[in-house]
């Protein structure tokens, strides 16, 4: 037996990131001129370690993963050099 079926909607875009990530309803992230960007964010559900969110977000926008205090929406950040390990372990979480 089987079934045919036509499911309307719209996409519901999502993203995952590292629960260490969230910090309670933001994310922060690096914008391109190298300063901290305090972005607004929902939280869907939680699973393993990882947040499955909702927010005006980018593919290729830079998140930060670190806790940084103080957090100041616009203060300058440095980038440090990752590891090709540490990428392979981000992307392998947004997957």
């Amino acid at each position: 037996m089987f079934v045919s079926a036509e499911v309307e909607g719209q996409a519901n875009p999502s993203w995952v990131v590292p629960e260490r990530a969230v910090h309670g309803d933001k994310i922060y992230l690096l914008n391109n001129e190298s300063r901290l960007a305090i972005v607004p964010i929902t939280v869907l559900y939680r699973r393993d370690n990882l947040v499955v969110i909702d927010g005006e977000l980018e593919q290729g926008q830079k998140l930060i993963l670190n806790d940084l205090l103080p957090a100041i929406d616009g203060m300058l950040l440095r980038e440090d050099d990752v590891s090709e390990e540490e990428t392979n372990d981000a992307q392998e979480a947004s997957l």
